[in-house]
């Protein structure tokens, strides 16, 4: 994606932990590992490019970080209490994530707290997808959620 100088500025400047800005660089790079590249490139270790917590679905990288209903309700539940007056969109988190996209309404999400509830909210997911291809443990909004309300608090 193409993104101006002044956002990438922003970007190396948002409060987030180095995995979390990592993380979140090599989505923007295209470069996240979702099934459907891993089984492409990888069948005998990774022989299904179907999402483990929707097996119907192909797990693009779209459908890893945001659109698996699971992740989706992650996204929303801690949207809603974080800023519950402005209506939830997935397509505005998906392009901001990409473009490092303002928030929706700059008068009432500081630019701070929107970038860091970005950059957050998709490492707790990150670590959570990986905790279920690797050790099993499903995806869990009721405890993923709290983690991430405590993150920014």
């Amino acid at each position: 994606p193409s993104i101006p100088p002044t956002q990438w500025k922003r970007f190396w400047k948002i409060r987030l932990t180095p995995t979390a800005r990592n993380v979140w660089y090599r989505l923007i790079l295209n470069k996240w590992p979702a099934l459907t590249r891993l089984h492409f490139f990888l069948p005998h270790q990774f022989p299904s490019p179907f999402c483990p917590a929707c097996p119907l679905l192909y797990q693009t990288t779209r459908h890893m970080a945001l659109d698996c209903p699971i992740r989706a309700l992650i996204w929303q539940a801690s949207w809603s209490h974080l800023f519950p007056s402005i209506p939830f969109s997935t397509d505005t988190i998906w392009f901001s994530l990409l473009f490092l996209r303002p928030p929706p309404s700059p008068s009432l999400i500081p630019t701070t707290l929107w970038f860091q509830y970005l950059g957050s909210t998709l490492h707790a997911i990150w670590n959570a997808h990986w905790a279920l291809v690797f050790e099993n443990r499903p995806l869990r909004p009721t405890t993923i959620v709290p983690s991430i309300i405590r993150t920014l608090s």
